[in-house]
């Protein structure tokens, strides 16, 4: 691994079984979050310091909604969200910092606010950013 100043470092924060399925990392002030894999849609929370706090499952109730086709990455930046992308079924998923749904975007299309297959999201102060890798090959801007 590599610090931001460019030197080289290696510790090993989280191993063994926690890892298994792991697809998504992201790290803020509040701590450490891990997505796992469509297998078991889970989010994992652990401090910045690598001790766990919680594990929260992300097939929530609302089943009108549509339960997770395929989880493909995360980001929480400096929101007070978590975005799931969620490559199947075209949208991303919202949720708070403890894992609880909040609300999700996006449809299958081409057009504004449609994806093809979501796929790499990012977050910023102000905007949140999806990436499709195939279908419209392009990067919108929430």
């Amino acid at each position: 691994s590599w610090k931001t100043d460019g030197s080289e470092t290696a510790t090993s924060l989280i191993s063994g079984a926690a890892m298994a399925d792991v697809i998504a990392i992201d790290v803020t002030s509040d701590g450490i979050f891990l997505l796992t894999s469509e297998a078991v849609s889970r989010l994992l929370k652990y401090t910045l310091a690598g001790v766990y706090v919680s594990t929260t499952s992300l097939d929530y109730e609302d089943y009108s909604q549509g339960l997770f086709g395929q989880p493909y990455w995360s980001a929480v930046g400096l929101t007070k969200y978590l975005f799931v992308s969620d490559r199947l079924n075209n949208r991303v998923m919202v949720y708070d910092k403890d894992g609880a749904y909040s609300h999700q975007f996006g449809s299958y299309g081409s057009g504004n606010g449609e994806f093809e297959s979501a796929a790499g999201i990012a977050v910023s102060a102000d905007y949140v950013y999806v990436a499709e890798s195939s279908g419209s090959r392009r990067v919108q801007i929430f």
